[in-house]
């Protein structure tokens, strides 16, 4: 994006907003992020897990708690563990 270019028109509204300046790029990350169903989950093999930062967001697009390290984007993975149970008599 060059300095001065739009970055974005609110819908009905008529007016962008402009960029100037200089944007500096800093912890950048590269990866898969192995995004599955409709573009917003992203697998448990993501390269976007635990690379976030805290953002005052403490839920992400579909509800699920951000714990700990936040994951990148508007999903944040959450692994569910199933344990088997086991009856006994005594």
């Amino acid at each position: 994006m060059e300095n001065g270019a739009p970055l974005s028109r609110a819908r009905g509204k008529g007016w962008l907003f402009y960029v100037t300046g200089t944007i500096t790029v800093t912890n950048a990350y590269t990866g898969n992020p192995d995004f599955v169903f409709e573009g917003f989950t992203i697998g448990v093999n993501s390269a976007a897990i635990n690379r976030g930062v805290p953002a005052g967001v403490s839920r992400d697009f579909y509800g699920d708690l951000r714990v700990g390290a936040p994951d990148l984007g508007a999903d944040e993975v959450v692994l569910n563990v199933f344990l088997p149970i086991t009856l006994r008599d005594f």
